[in-house]
């Protein structure tokens, strides 16, 4: 299946001029809601394009490709090589493909992946790097030590962004080669030439966290810098309005760490089927299941809801955070109306000061308050 032919809405064009195998080409890129600075090229990404140092046969490596812009720039550059574009993200690793055929480049592909040294089958001479604002410390770092365990030796690894974030990062790298300040000014660039891998691996920090609810005791790992008390708040507020009469499927969109999913399955017997947005969550989510021997259940990393059929789900759990692109938001409910079967409900959980109630009265024929708590409240929605 292409999921890229499904995406509904590119409302950002962005063009850049750049200058590949000697001559200057136009690239057109589109762009949508729910990627960092969707309406431009990051300046950081620029510093990539005009920094970096490469062979035509060089085999290329561009983590977290974002809209695909330095990926297709760079690839068209590996006339005799091939470039690599990878993505933890669903949306954004759909925006990176649709980009990529749309400006016909032939020596690049896109791959959804939130470990490089186990997903990766080959080495590469350059790797590219823009670490993600909203990544924590430790996950920018686990992507460094990632990068330097795909590369060959006598390579580089170009690592771009902003002066206060290379200032963190910095003393890092230094692990890992020589350093050499290739651009600087409010956004830096720097060369580690021959990059290797230092002896200590494991900067993701996972923990262990346990849960009660009914009387029901469940334990959960999570990773640190994506887990936060609001999000378990928001599985108990969830997972107490949960009624089922059994064996019905239950869609957990915007999972997380499965928290909402896990105790519909041990309290309700649903069938939990977990969308997050996230392939770093993947993993997580079914080492939970396990954990809490939850046996029927299906994980996928998706941009949403929208390849599901349409009247596929008895009940669906979504956690709305106060930081959702509420263009994003608007999407997820739109689909999650239409992949509903008639007598089934969506639960959302969002701030009470919100937009979200004004949408599920645009969206949905009967809607109800369940819980309040604080800032928060769950919304039930029928058709």
């Amino acid at each position: 299946m292409v999921y890229y032919l499904t995406m509904k809405s590119l409302p950002f064009q962005v063009k850049l001029n750049a200058t590949t195998g000697g001559e200057s080409r136009e690239y057109s890129f589109k762009s949508t809601h729910g990627i960092d600075s969707a309406e431009t090229v990051k300046p950081e990404e620029v510093l990539l394009l005009k920094g970096t140092d490469l062979e035509s046969t060089s085999a290329v490596l561009n983590v977290d490709s974002r809209i695909g812009a330095v990926g297709c720039v760079l690839g068209d550059e590996v006339s005799a090589g091939r470039l690599m574009m990878t993505e933890s993200g669903a949306r954004q690793s759909l925006v990176s493909e649709f980009n990529r055929r749309k400006n016909s480049v032939e020596n690049a592909e896109v791959m959804l992946t939130s470990d490089l040294k186990q997903d990766l089958l080959r080495k590469y001479d350059v790797a590219t790097y823009v670490p993600r604002v909203s990544d924590p410390d430790h996950v920018i770092r686990q992507k460094i030590f990632e990068i330097s365990e795909v590369l060959r030796d006598n390579s580089q690894l170009y690592i771009a962004s902003d002066k206060s974030t290379m200032s963190k990062f910095e003393g890092f790298l230094e692990q890992f080669g020589n350093i050499q300040e290739r651009v600087q000014g409010d956004y830096r660039l720097l060369e580690v030439d021959n990059p290797e891998s230092p002896r200590n691996d494991g900067f993701l920090q996972t923990k262990m966290v346990s849960h009660s609810m009914k009387g029901v005791e469940a334990e959960f790992k999570v990773i640190e810098g994506f887990f936060s008390a609001r999000q378990m708040n928001a599985v108990e507020m969830l997972g107490r309005e949960v009624e089922s009469n059994g064996d019905e499927k239950l869609l957990d969109l915007s999972s997380g760490f499965g928290g909402a999913g896990i105790f519909a399955s041990l309290l309700e017997d649903v069938n939990p089927v977990f969308v997050d947005r996230n392939n770093y969550m993947k993993d997580i989510v079914a080492e939970n299941c396990r954990k809490n021997n939850v046996e029927n259940y299906n994980i996928y990393t998706e941009d949403g809801a929208e390849n599901f059929d349409t009247a596929a789900f008895d009940l669906i759990l979504y956690r709305v955070m106060s930081q959702d692109d509420k263009k994003l938001i608007q999407n997820d409910l739109e689909n999650c109306r239409r992949i509903l079967r008639s007598d089934g409900e969506i639960l959302v959980c969002h701030k009470r000061d919100s937009k979200v109630p004004s949408y599920l009265k645009m969206l949905f024929d009967d809607v109800e308050v369940k819980r309040r708590e604080v800032n928060y409240q769950v919304s039930a929605c029928v058709k």
